[in-house]
């Protein structure tokens, strides 16, 4: 295998280096040969992942077949429009730990940053390469198939990372949070998204939240003050809020019309009331390596 983003891996395990192949990457200290399929690196087992994230690709596999193609929504491209303006940085090795749908991977590569795409979902991974070669960023997106908590990435070489949804999901949160600090540069910017704990929700929406928990494999909840103090090596540069009671209401409005419009307004009242954890859905930080 051949891509220019390749010799930033490394063995997930022992953190060596790996030596490439036509259709694996090798682990000389491990003596591991971790497969290549369809110019994807699978750097995990698969076949041995504990039963909560089993269901966790599951669910995800079904979600994936629900979308048809790529669309960049409104509410995404507030995403990257946030960590775009919080990175000192134009270009660099951005991670896009746990890359789901992609979206973040393709608008940050179509602005000139090199991207290390991760999911544990390979049939994901699969159907983000299609885009991937539509729209010619083979070279600027390499796609690999791990575990957050396990990342395959070198000490050090990141200039930034998006975590976006993937902490709730994880049973060793602790030690994703080690990963995630031991590939960052001094700097880098950090963006992550989670679920707010239930007690700033609006208490009529705690069952349909709780549920949702439940069927998307949500382990725990966060605040402002939680992921402070997990990430202690971290400085705060910014912290806001998504998934407003406008913002539902427009979607229900959406789904009712038909009309796509709604989006657009959701999201204008969900950045008015960004600075607000009362009433929100999900908590957002943007951090700062020390």
């Amino acid at each position: 295998m051949n891509h220019p983003l390749l010799h930033y891996l490394c063995c997930p395990h022992c953190k060596k280096s790996l030596v490439s192949k036509v259709k694996s990457l090798f682990c000389r200290k491990c003596k591991k040969d971790y497969a290549i399929s369809n110019g994807i690196p699978i750097l995990i087992d698969l076949t041995s992942l504990p039963s909560h994230l089993q269901q966790q690709v599951q669910y995800f596999e079904k979600e994936d077949q629900a979308r048809i193609s790529y669309v960049l929504e409104p509410w995404q491209k507030r995403y990257i429009d946030n960590f775009i303006s919080s990175s000192p940085r134009t270009k660099g090795l951005i991670i896009d730990n746990a890359t789901g749908s992609g979206y973040m991977a393709i608008e940050l590569a179509k602005r000139g940053f090199s991207i290390i795409a991760m999911d544990l979902t390979f049939v994901e991974l699969m159907k983000l390469r299609q885009t991937v070669e539509k729209l010619k960023l083979q070279k600027k997106i390499l796609l690999v198939c791990a575990s957050s908590e396990d990342l395959p990435i070198k000490i050090g070489v990141a200039d930034g990372m998006v975590a976006n949804a993937i902490l709730e999901h994880l049973p060793r949160e602790k030690k994703a949070i080690k990963e995630i600090g031991r590939v960052l540069k001094k700097n880098a910017v950090l963006m992550m998204a989670m679920p707010i704990q239930l007690h700033y929700v609006w208490p009529f929406l705690w069952p349909v939240n709780m549920l949702h928990d439940r069927r998307i494999g949500h382990l725990r909840r966060y605040t402002r003050e939680i992921i402070v103090k997990r990430f202690a090596k971290f400085t705060e540069l910014h912290t806001y809020y998504t998934g407003s009671l406008g913002k539902v209401a427009c979607l229900f409005f959406r789904i009712l019309t038909k009309n796509s419009r709604w989006d657009a307004w959701g999201e204008k009242i969900d950045a008015y009331f960004s600075h607000i954890p009362y009433g929100a859905s999900n908590v957002v930080s943007i951090l700062q390596k020390k």
